[in-house]
């Protein structure tokens, strides 16, 4: 079954849910692989080991959330590697994804079912 998209048909809230949750949930899971496997990621000039599995999934959740609560040791816990993708990377799509779903429930608030209006000729 291939994925296709309807120009001509708009995107409910349940499609929105979907596709934010699913991405969410992807992010998570990339930035709980980094923490897990932190001790074999290059740029760990002190050979951090793996990040400890429950502070992981803590650590993970809170910066995929935007909460950012820091419940680690700084450089002590972290390498690099993970401080650069597994920490900055998070914060940046975390906020990017808070704004995204105010965009569209001002939209839907509003009435809006498209970006733009189309022009036919």
């Amino acid at each position: 079954m291939a994925a296709t998209i309807d120009p001509n048909q708009q995107q409910r809230w349940p499609g929105y849910v979907k596709a934010m949750l699913l991405t969410n949930l992807v992010m998570f899971l990339m930035v709980l692989a980094i923490y897990l496997l932190q001790a074999v990621l290059p740029l760990s000039p002190d050979g951090q080991a793996a990040v400890p599995a429950w502070l992981a999934v803590n650590t993970a959740m809170s910066f995929i959330t935007n909460t950012n609560w820091q419940n680690y040791g700084g450089e002590n816990t972290l390498s690099y590697f993970s401080q650069m993708f597994a920490i900055i990377f998070p914060q940046f799509t975390s906020a990017a994804t808070g704004l995204a779903c105010g965009i569209d429930f001002i939209r839907g608030l509003g009435g809006s079912t498209a970006w733009a209006t189309s022009t036919s000729t």
